[in-house]
């Protein structure tokens, strides 16, 4: 042990070599190994984020046959590929009742998506701000009248124990206006991505599992977030008949006969 801090301590290991003709220190290899490996990180980094982008783009443009009028799209708003992939999943796999828990962008597509194609969608829409509530309700009703539309206001409360730390849920009356069965659950809030609220939206599943349609699937937004990830895996392990498919920003499980989309 000794010999060996002697070595390094005298700049002999990383002599050694460079005292050899065209033969790069010990020092000077690690050091351009890590330049390069940081390199390659950012470079590969950077074409998923082109790739992603242009995903992202030809989302908006399929989207964009939607009628909903302008979209109030905003950092907290489902991703465009994901709002993609969930009308994807309400039309091939046939979803007619469903469930989100957040209102937002995903309310208004499924609005025009309704008014497009005569689809006959139920949407009982739960959120816990009472004025987004019923902005977001009134433009959906005016995209498609047609649309039978249950609009819910939940105030957050306290919730009890859970395999996480879990700060507040929904209120539970307000919850139990939901009727089942219920063929795709949009799980897109309370509000959440803090430190004291990361696991917030864990209440989800457990709490409506039994509403659930045979043939069913749970759309989890926001699995790059830590919390979210975990959520998902503490479900997948609890209901093991469901099926994980992932996306960048978001997660579906499902239950039955689907298509994936």
């Amino acid at each position: 042990m000794g010999g060996k801090q002697d070595l390094r301590g005298s700049g002999i290991l990383g002599e050694a070599a460079s005292s050899v003709p065209g033969v790069p220190s010990v020092k000077r290899v690690v050091r351009s190994s890590a330049r390069a490996y940081t390199a390659l990180r950012e470079h590969l980094a950077s074409r998923r984020q082109s790739a992603q982008a242009a995903a992202d783009i030809r989302a908006l443009v399929a989207l964009s046959t939607i009628p909903t009028g302008y979209l109030p799209w905003s950092g907290s708003a489902l991703q465009p590929t994901t709002a993609q992939r969930l009308l994807n999943n309400i039309v091939v796999n046939e979803r007619r009742r469903i469930v989100e828990l957040g209102a937002g962008v995903s309310t208004l597509l499924i609005a025009g998506l309704n008014r497009s194609l005569g689809l006959h969608l139920h949407l009982t829409s739960v959120d816990q701000s009472a004025e987004w509530l019923e902005f977001i309700g009134s433009r959906a009703r005016e995209i498609d009248p047609t649309l039978a539309i249950q609009c819910i206001h939940a105030p957050l409360r306290p919730y009890g124990s859970g395999p996480f730390r879990i700060n507040r849920w929904y209120e539970r009356d307000a919850i139990a206006e939901i009727a089942g069965p219920i063929d795709l659950l949009i799980v897109d809030g309370p509000t959440a991505g803090e430190r004291h609220t990361a696991h917030d939206r864990w209440p989800a599943l457990p709490e409506l599992l039994e509403q659930l349609s045979d043939s069913c699937a749970v759309l989890m937004d926001d699995t790059h977030r830590r919390g979210e990830r975990r959520i998902v895996r503490d479900w997948r392990t609890s209901n093991p008949d469901f099926a994980i498919r992932r996306m960048v920003q978001a997660t579906f499980l499902s239950r039955g006969t689907s298509w994936t989309t």
